[in-house]
């Protein structure tokens, strides 16, 4: 039950806290980019609620989400080719 409700409110943010910044130092630059990529979370999380996001927006994100996935990959000293991953 506990884990569910920290599911619904974990955001990236409290993510790094719990479980990085303990571990190794996280720069106020991926602070920065997690809290912007959140911004994009919260209004996808609600479907009831009618947005738009401009194709820059949709850039930015993505951009973002690339550049949190290569700093954690890179602490966890993996390598990834992306490339050849197949789709089904």
């Amino acid at each position: 039950m506990l884990l569910e409700i920290i599911m619904k409110i974990a955001t990236l943010i409290l993510l790094l806290e719990c479980t990085l910044s303990s571990k190794i130092s996280i720069s106020q630059e991926i602070y920065e980019l997690s809290s912007e990529l959140e911004d994009f979370a919260v209004e996808i999380r609600y479907p009831d609620s009618s947005f738009q996001l401009s194709d820059e927006e949709v850039k930015q994100a993505i951009k973002i989400s690339k550049m949190l996935r290569g700093f954690v990959l890179n602490e966890m000293n993996l390598i990834i080719d992306y490339n050849d991953i197949k789709k089904d």
